[in-house]
């Protein structure tokens, strides 16, 4: 069945780009959003595959966009996410939310897309999409990522000890 079902996925996104002038290859699409995995996992390729493609690119940008906002106002139950948020500097902070808030431009206009359908402009916002996840969200991520990863790298190097457990 999975073959079966890629392939459907693979046709059906041929037929969606020739009937909206969508620009971005399966292969495109497939490298940043994952889509066969996200077919597999549905199970089935929806007749309103804009809708679907659209969905499935917003989900990712605010999956992003969650991560970033606990890194600003972490949970303060989460010792994990109140750690990260203090190895980052306020004006690394700034630049984060200036990533969310642009995140949260691209994304609304999917939103109002689902409000007003249309298959072109749906077409049009994926293309928007890879562009804007390659030269915007996806190098800050990188360079927030790396910095994040930096100070767990030096925090596992020089744990301290904890008082009470010496013996």
């Amino acid at each position: 069945m999975t073959k079966e079902l890629i392939a459907e996925l693979e046709h059906a996104i041929a037929e969606y780009r020739k009937r909206t002038a969508l620009k971005a290859s399966f292969e495109e699409l497939e490298e940043i959003f994952f889509l066969r995995d996200f077919v597999q996992q549905e199970g089935y390729v929806s007749s309103r595959l804009g809708r679907t493609l659209t969905r499935r690119v917003a989900n990712l940008f605010w999956n992003w966009n969650n991560y970033l906002h606990n890194l600003i106002m972490p949970n303060p139950s989460s010792m994990i996410m109140v750690s990260e948020s203090q190895m980052l500097s306020e004006q690394e902070k700034a630049d984060i939310i200036h990533v969310m808030n642009t995140i949260m431009d691209h994304v609304t206009v999917n939103t109002l897309l689902g409000l007003e359908p249309d298959e072109k402009k749906e077409a049009q916002w994926i293309d928007e999409s890879v562009k804007f996840w390659r030269e915007v969200v996806s190098p800050q991520m990188h360079t927030v990522v790396q910095k994040i990863g930096e100070q767990w790298h030096k925090k596992a190097a020089q744990p301290e000890k904890p008082e009470r457990f010496e013996t």
